[in-house]
């Protein structure tokens, strides 16, 4: 049986981890990748997930957490660990590490298993869409938080892209988290406070028609809190999108925050396979790997799907009118103010079927329209877009299983008019 370390676990139960973490936010992330963790090898987690503030440790931790440490075969490290407390880790542990954040400090020492979180911030921009408010904003953490900052870096590298203005806001006034001999943590007093303050600050500066991604679910949290407390209508005003997708913090909140879910139950998945298939007596080289498939989970605090649902319409509308030209997606992702590839994913998000299968489908709909108005085949050839007679023809039977003149007999229209 492989005992599992989870970042200051003081018990190991049965043998499945309580865990100890740094912070809500960082809880509800533990959750959701231990069970995906333990769905995957088939366990029912007995545990519990506790807060360092409570200074729970158990007496064997606090006496020699190195010991507890040389006990594990492996461990898995979260995110916003202080310095210190990783540093320990990596100079005790011997067995494999995992980490669920990109952290500098494990580069060739552990497995990083992790959202890519550029590409989150690629994700959240053009979940927004070109189309959609004036501006763009992003609220993050301080500038040592490397998630942060790369997700921040990926949203405002479309911004740019786009040419949209932008804000930042990053707490650069964040006071260092340290931690007691016995390693509970001590947290700077009024800190939640202040960070929010300085969020309602910075929100005077933002112009309406702004969409707003938040480094994290807290974080939308916060902004949402502050820009009511402005009499700032969200999603009217403001739109407001999370990361992590915690439904503790997302769906407390009126109106509930909408967030791009990086999938910690799949990456809890991955770790289980991975710690499954290691043999303890070998030495394996540690691996990055970073997810890139992002799902949006639109609530009410941003109205990302509504847009999206617009511009499908105004696409659709688009093809209607100009179906003899034969318009191709990105012809078409260009009239409505969209990338090519935005537009292929509002298809299969919207519609449930791609821009190809929708166009075809509306020139088969017209095609049996004219055809049973008594249309000739060239006319009908030409309001659908194909650019011969005989291309027309063979693609009606491939869509029908009938022939043009089979068909016009089936609805009792005769022959057939060239």
């Amino acid at each position: 049986m492989i005992s599992v370390y989870f970042d200051f676990m003081p018990e190991i139960p049965n043998p499945w981890p309580c865990v100890l973490v740094d912070s809500p936010h960082q809880a509800g992330i533990t959750h959701l990748v231990l069970r995906g963790f333990l769905r995957a090898l088939g366990k029912d987690w007995g545990g519990a997930i506790f807060s360092p503030m409570l200074g729970n440790f158990p007496a064997d931790w606090q006496k020699d957490p190195a010991a507890y440490l040389r006990k594990m075969d492996c461990a898995l490290i979260f995110q916003d660990v202080n310095d210190s407390a990783l540093e320990a880790y990596v100079r005790h542990f011997d067995g494999t590490l995992f980490t669920v954040s990109d952290l500098p400090e494990l580069k060739g020492k552990g497995w990083t298993i992790s959202p890519d979180n550029y590409a989150l911030g690629v994700f959240a921009a053009e979940a927004f869409g070109q189309s959609s408010q004036k501006h763009f904003a992003f609220c993050g953490y301080h500038s040592s938080v490397a998630w942060s900052v790369a997700r921040g870096e990926g949203f405002a590298g479309v911004a740019r892209k786009w040419k949209k203005p932008f804000l930042c806001h990053q707490d650069e006034s964040r006071k260092q988290v340290r931690t007691t001999a016995k390693g509970n943590y001590i947290f700077p007093l009024g800190e939640q406070e202040m960070q929010l303050r300085q969020i309602t600050q910075w929100l005077k500066t933002v112009p309406r028609e702004t969409a707003i991604f938040a480094a994290n679910d807290l974080r939308a949290r916060q902004v949402l809190v502050a820009a009511q407390s402005l009499h700032r209508k969200v999603p009217d005003d403001l739109e407001i999108l999370g990361a992590d997708n915690l439904p503790v913090f997302c769906e407390s909140m009126r109106p509930q925050i909408s967030s791009v879910d990086p999938g910690w139950e799949e990456i809890g998945n991955e770790i289980a396979r991975i710690v499954s298939s290691l043999s303890p007596s070998e030495k394996h080289a540690p691996e990055v790997r970073l997810r890139k498939a992002f799902t949006l989970v639109e609530r009410g605090s941003a109205g990302v799907l509504t847009q999206r649902k617009k511009v499908v319409s105004e696409a659709m509308a688009y093809l209607r009118e100009n179906l003899s030209h034969n318009p191709t997606r990105p012809a078409v992702a260009q009239e409505v103010g969209v990338s090519d590839r935005s537009l292929a994913r509002y298809f299969e998000e919207v519609m449930g079927t791609s821009f190809r299968e929708e166009k075809s489908r509306l020139q088969l709909q017209t095609a049996r329209a004219q055809l049973s108005e008594g249309f000739s085949a060239n006319e009908v050839t030409e309001a659908t877009g194909f650019g011969e007679v005989s291309v027309f023809r063979r693609w009606f039977k491939t869509q029908t299983g009938k022939t043009v003149g089979q068909f016009l007999q089936g609805r009792g229209g005769g022959g057939i008019k060239n």
